[in-house]
């Protein structure tokens, strides 16, 4: 906590927050948990489900597979459905890394 205008006390960003389990799409490697995802708590009419609903995230293939020669490789997934505190996604697009890229245009010259 700290201390904010007029002496009163301020709580933390993440204390506010729902954290939901991030769980990879059954295609790619099996349904198993990558990580944790914060979202805005549900106040009034804004449900905090529609806050994670349809959000993008991004992860490196060697750390869903644990092959390290594949580090290059990011893969991008989708949120697509909510259940109690698990989020499950899709497979949305692939992407390299920009070290990969610039390696491979400098062998091209």
């Amino acid at each position: 906590r700290r201390q904010g205008k007029r002496g009163k006390t301020e709580k933390h960003a993440f204390l506010k927050k729902t954290w939901y389990r991030l769980l990879t799409p059954p295609s790619l490697v099996g349904c198993r948990q990558i990580g944790w995802i914060p979202g805005n708590k549900t106040i009034g009419e804004k449900q905090a489900k529609d806050n994670v609903l349809n959000r993008v995230c991004e992860v490196s293939y060697a750390d869903l597979c644990g092959d390290n020669q594949q580090d290059w490789r990011k893969l991008r997934m989708q949120v697509e459905q909510i259940e109690g505190n698990n989020l499950y996604t899709s497979f949305y697009g692939i992407d390299s890394t920009k070290e990969a890229i610039c390696k491979i245009l400098k062998k091209r010259q």
